[in-house]
C-alpha cells in the first residue's frame, strides 16, 4: 500500500458527502415554510454510510469483525428493534432514530477499515470534510435571509434549513469546531504551509460560528473536550502551537461577537441576558433540564427491565415538547432498560477508554479526530447530540479514526475484538 498517493476518485467523492449533505438539504429546505420531522439533513446524511458501503470494497468485504464486540453490538440493535415492536408508543418513530446509530457504526468501521487499506490520508480528508461542513451550512443563512426575510417572517431558532432548529445546526457546528481547534494548536509535518493557513483560517471560522450559535453546553464541551485532548497530546510528546491557538481563539472570540444574531438563540451576548441564564434557578440555568431528567427517571423506574424502544421520550410523557431528553446515559436506560442499557453503556465505555488510548500512539490526525469524540461524548451528557442523524454520524467517522491505530501491546487482546 503507497500512502503518498493520492486517493481514487470513489474514496474523495464519498468523503465530500460529509460537507455536502449537510449543505445540500439546507438548500432544499432553504424555504422557511419547508419543515420536516427531525431535519431533512437528518436523512440525508444517511447516505453517506450507504455510499461507504457501495463504493469501498473493503468494507464490503470486512464490515462485521469476528468477536464478541460484534455480538454485543448484534444483541443491543435486536434487543432494541423487538422493543420497536412490543414496547414502543411508534414503532416507526423508534427505527427512526434508531437508524442513526446503525449508521454510524457503518461509517465508524469503513473509515477504520479504509484507513488500514488506505492510510491515514483518508482519515485526514474525512477530518477537512468536517471541518468545512459547518461553515459552509452557515452560508445559506445570509442566503436565506436575502432570500426570503422580505416576503415573510423567519423564525430564526426554528427555521434553520435542513436541521429546522439552531441547536440541531450547533451539532454540526461543534463537531466542525472541534476539529477546527486541534487543527490550530497541532502542527502537521505532512501539511504544505499553503494549506496548514488555509485550515488554520477554516478552524478559525469554524469556533467563531460555533460560539455564534449560542449554545452554552456547546462552549463547555469544546473547552472540556478539547481540554482532555490537548492534555493527552501532551503527554505523548506533542508539540503545542499555543500562541497561535491564543491569537486565533481571540479572533473567534470577537467574530462571534460581532455577527448579528437575529434570533434569541443566537450571538454571544444573548446566551447571557437574564432571561437565558436564571442563576438563581438552577433549572431554568439548565433550560428546564433537571425537570426533563425527573421526568426520565421516574419513566425508567415505571419499567426498569424492558425500557420502552429508542427515541419514545417525546411520546411517553405529554409535560416537554422535546423529543429527546438532553443525556445520553439516560437516554439509553430509557430506550434499552437497565440491563441492557448497562451493558450498552459499559460496551460505550469501553470503546471510548480504547480509542483515547489508541488515537494518543498515532498524530496530529488521530488526536483531531479524538478531539471531535471527546467534544460530542461530553456534549451528550448535557443535549441530543448522540440522537440526530448529522452529529451520530460524525461521531462514528471520529470513533473509526481514532480506533484505526492499533493499541497497546497491553490491549491488544481488545483490539482483536474491535479491528480484526
Amino acid at each position: 500500500m503507497d500512502t503518498a498517493r493520492p486517493l481514487p476518485t470513489r474514496y474523495n467523492a464519498v468523503l465530500s458527502l460529509i460537507a455536502l449533505l449537510p449543505f445540500g438539504a439546507g438548500v432544499i429546505m432553504l424555504d422557511p415554510d419547508r419543515a420536516m420531522l427531525l431535519g431533512l439533513s437528518g436523512f440525508a446524511i444517511m447516505l453517506l454510510p450507504l455510499a461507504m458501503l457501495a463504493l469501498w470494497p473493503e468494507v464490503r468485504r470486512g464490515l462485521f469483525p469476528r468477536g464478541s464486540l460484534t455480538r454485543i453490538c448484534g444483541l443491543i440493535f435486536g434487543f432494541a428493534a423487538l422493543l420497536a415492536f412490543t414496547r414502543a408508543p411508534h414503532t416507526g418513530f423508534s427505527f427512526l432514530a434508531l437508524q442513526f446509530w446503525l449508521g454510524a457504526v457503518i461509517a465508524g468501521r469503513a473509515m477504520q477499515l479504509g484507513i488500514q487499506a488506505r492510510g491515514m490520508r483518508l482519515g485526514d480528508a474525512a477530518l477537512l470534510a468536517i471541518l468545512t461542513a459547518g461553515p459552509l451550512y452557515v452560508l445559506l443563512v445570509p442566503l436565506m435571509d436575502m432570500i426570503y426575510s422580505e416576503s415573510r417572517s423567519i423564525d430564526w431558532n426554528r427555521d434553520m434549513p435542513g436541521f429546522n432548529h439552531v441547536r440541531k445546526m450547533g451539532h454540526l457546528l461543534t463537531a466542525s469546531a472541534a476539529v477546527g481547534l486541534l487543527t490550530i494548536c497541532l502542527p502537521n509535518p505532512n501539511r504544505r504551509n499553503g494549506a496548514d493557513i488555509a485550515r488554520t483560517v477554516i478552524g478559525t471560522l469554524a469556533i467563531a460560528f460555533m460560539i455564534w450559535s449560542g449554545a452554552r453546553g456547546a462552549w463547555l464541551a469544546l473547552l472540556a473536550g478539547g481540554g482532555l485532548t490537548l492534555l493527552i497530546a501532551q503527554f505523548t510528546s506533542q508539540r503545542l502551537r499555543l500562541v497561535r491557538l491564543t491569537l486565533m481563539l481571540s479572533a473567534a472570540l470577537l467574530l462571534a461577537i460581532l455577527l448579528p444574531a437575529p434570533g434569541s438563540h443566537l450571538g454571544v451576548l444573548e446566551s447571557f441576558t437574564p432571561s437565558n441564564t436564571g442563576f438563581a434557578d438552577l433549572n431554568a440555568l439548565s433550560n428546564n433540564r433537571l425537570m426533563i431528567w425527573t421526568e426520565t427517571l421516574s419513566l425508567i423506574k415505571a419499567a426498569p427491565l424492558t425500557g420502552y424502544g429508542w427515541g419514545q421520550f417525546i411520546l411517553l410523557q405529554d409535560r416537554y415538547p422535546v423529543p429527546q431528553v438532553h443525556n445520553f446515559p439516560l437516554e439509553i436506560l430509557l430506550a434499552l432498560g437497565l440491563p441492557m442499557g448497562a451493558i450498552a453503556i459499559a460496551m460505550i465505555l469501553a470503546l471510548w477508554v480504547s480509542a483515547n488510548r489508541c488515537a494518543a500512539r498515532g498524530g496530529t490526525t488521530t488526536l483531531t479526530a479524538l478531539c471531535v469524540l471527546n467534544t460530542m461524548a461530553l456534549y451528550s451528557l448535557v443535549s441530543g447530540t448522540y440522537y440526530y442523524g448529522v452529529p451520530v454520524v460524525l461521531t462514528g467517522l471520529a470513533w473509526g479514526i481514532c480506533l484505526s491505530t492499533p493499541p497497546p501491546a497491553g490491549n491488544q487482546r481488545s483490539s482483536d475484538t474491535i479491528a480484526r
